[in-house]
């Protein structure tokens, strides 16, 4: 009697969990997607600020250095933070789509109708090669941006253990340098956002760019 209750009862789980419809795990790429997206536009926002205030300290500096110091001591701790945060959601997002992608696989492959698998097939190739010009697109904005946020950590010591103008002064091209670099980090992350938005609006029940009429 308990043999046939279990095998009841994970009959119906297996059923059940044939009848989740896959844009439900769809829905959930798409939300890791959008993670991910906030969490670079989070990126851009946050080295700029951390490197026009580093300008600001070498070029423009106070009669007293230690405010401006502090504040863009700050700002490395916030970028270093929001570069592990991306970093984070980004593999959330290759987990997700993983589970996606192989859900999909096994729900088309209990489709009867031949025309239509290989139709469904045709799309998850399709999709799978979406995914892997992103995953291209993100690790060139991360290859970016780590080798920056050591150079502006390395920066913060090396002017905190001098606090001087006399001193500051001797990195006014290593201010300029991380500035005019910064342009091409954010240039990728803009790439890398651009991606986001293609894939989402081709997994998405609702894209989120709407065709025009």
């Amino acid at each position: 009697m308990r043999t046939r209750l279990t095998a009841s009862v994970l009959g119906l789980a297996l059923i059940a969990g044939c009848a989740t419809p896959g844009y439900k795990a769809a829905e959930k790429t798409n939300n890791s997607l959008s993670d991910v997206k906030s969490e670079l536009i989070t990126d851009k926002s946050t080295l700029r600020t951390a490197v026009d205030d580093l300008n600001a300290l070498v070029y423009s500096p106070g009669s007293d250095l230690r405010p401006q110091f502090e504040k863009y001591s700050s700002d490395v701790d916030a970028l270093e933070k929001s570069a592990a945060s991306s970093r984070k959601s980004a593999r959330g997002m290759s987990t997700n789509r993983e589970a996606y992608l192989a859900k999909w696989r096994a729900d088309t492959s209990a489709i009867a109708d031949t025309d239509l698998r290989m139709r469904a097939m045709d799309r998850i190739a399709e999709t799978e090669k979406n995914f892997s010009i992103l995953s291209d697109k993100l690790v060139d904005a991360d290859n970016a941006l780590a080798p920056v946020v050591n150079d502006l950590k390395a920066l913060r010591d090396y002017i905190g253990n001098d606090l001087t103008a006399n001193n500051i002064k001797l990195v006014s091209d290593r201010a300029t340098s991380a500035k005019n670099r910064s342009i091409s980090v954010n240039e990728k992350i803009d790439v890398a956002v651009t991606e986001l938005d293609k894939v989402s609006d081709t997994i998405a029940p609702m894209p989120t760019t709407q065709p025009t009429s």
